[in-house]
């Protein structure tokens, strides 16, 4: 089949899990013989010069990238909060270059299907309706509106809480109201497509979980030191933030106090000047944005996930269970993915949790062991993209029968 992949921002090369999730996406449909042209918009926030797709794959690659301005301005979002029924958060990614150039491709191209990734997207099915006839697919990263619903939850700022929940229910209502719009739905976790079921999409659905190429990561067999703690997580996303700051103004203090050795490593993207300011404290080293996560995993043995808000399926638990960290997780950070606490990694929710849990692990290295190996057998099993794809192929190929 020929497909085209439309997205928010540029698959390749893959800088965080939106972006792996959908390039991985890309190397399993070219293992089944597809094609797939990506259009994509190029934000400054992801931005992305002539990427170089890899060369085993190039004939079967395409890529367009539209340079977009999608950052939030002040005036903007007071006029939408004024005069809009949109969410700014989805309002701001309509380009009208973007659209013009998405005419060019569907005038010049003849698809089997076309994929969206993202809810951000949806603002050009009326484009897409008008120039191709075919299959329309949403792939969901996430039901949405729960990302906001849940830090509306978590926040005790009042203007935040009324925003966030202003946020959550446009949200919601954009997304429920467009999914009659979709031949099929690709969610990520079961949970999703339950919610989708619940918000009445009635169309064919496929759970189409986050895959790895689970060899890339057997292959590595440096583990990291025990004293190193890990984060790794875009910090340009509030689920992270908030998750990042508790952990770090809450375990952190009492947990160096207990063991003056450790190091938590933190990388990601896009931290607030005030979230620096927080991370410059005793025994954290702040990395940045990191060009491979591979590599900066061999930093450490121990990855911390405290996520308490969000939805959809956390890439870095699976990255980093398939890259041989222990993984300590929140029960939230969790959803969607079906490993069993002390046996593929651990779960705690709370500050004493995350700090015993953590000095049994240093007091006991060897714990670490038998939990490496049972959570990189449970993502070769359950995670690989060439395994997933198979199915997925079987699902496509069933829309156009």
């Amino acid at each position: 089949m020929k497909i085209l992949q439309i997205c928010n921002k540029a698959p390749y090369p893959p800088k965080d899990g939106g972006s792996m999730a959908s390039w991985m996406l890309v190397k399993g449909l070219v293992s089944q013989g597809d094609l797939v042209y990506i259009i994509t918009i190029n934000t400054q926030k992801h931005y992305v010069e002539n990427p170089q797709i890899p060369s085993h794959m190039r004939d079967a690659v395409s890529v367009s990238l539209i340079q977009t301005d999608t950052d939030i301005k002040l005036l903007n979002l007071i006029h939408n909060l004024l005069f809009s029924r949109l969410p700014y958060n989805i309002e701001r990614f309509w380009c009208e270059r973007f659209n013009n150039e998405l005419i060019s491709i569907l005038n010049k191209n003849q698809f089997d299907l076309v994929l969206l990734e993202g809810l951000p997207l949806a603002l050009y099915i009326d484009t897409i309706r008008r120039y191709f006839n075919g299959k329309l697919i949403m792939r969901a990263h996430n039901v949405e509106y729960k990302i906001w619903e849940g830090l509306a939850n978590n926040t005790r700022n009042p203007a935040k809480r009324y925003y966030y929940n202003l946020l959550s229910s446009r949200i919601k209502k954009f997304e429920s109201s467009g999914l009659h719009n979709y031949d099929a739905l690709l969610p990520i976790t079961e949970a999703d497509s339950s919610c989708f079921r619940k918000m009445n999409f009635k169309g064919p659905m496929f759970t189409f979980p986050f895959g790895l190429d689970t060899k890339e990561y057997l292959q590595e067999n440096k583990t990291g030191k025990i004293e190193n703690i890990i984060f790794l997580g875009a910090l340009d996303w509030s689920p992270n933030i908030h998750g990042l700051k508790w952990f770090v103004r809450k375990v952190w203090p009492e947990l160096r106090n207990s063991f003056p050795e450790l190091i938590l490593h933190i990388a990601g993207r896009n931290p607030s000047g005030k979230l620096q300011k927080m991370l410059n404290s005793p025994g954290v080293q702040f990395h940045g944005e990191v060009r491979d996560s591979k590599e900066y995993l061999r930093l450490g043995k121990i990855m911390i996930v405290p996520l308490f808000s969000g939805s959809g399926m956390r890439v870095k638990i699976l990255e980093g269970m398939a890259a041989g960290k222990v993984i300590l997780s929140t029960s939230f950070a969790l959803s969607g993915i079906p490993a069993e606490n002390k046996k593929h990694l651990f779960v705690e929710d709370t500050v004493p949790g995350f700090i015993k849990q953590i000095g049994a692990l240093i007091n006991k290295p060897s714990l670490a062991e038998s939990i490496i190996q049972n959570a990189r057998s449970f993502t070769s099993k359950n995670y690989d993209i060439f395994v997933l794809s198979k199915k997925l192929s079987h699902f496509l190929n069933s829309l156009n029968s």
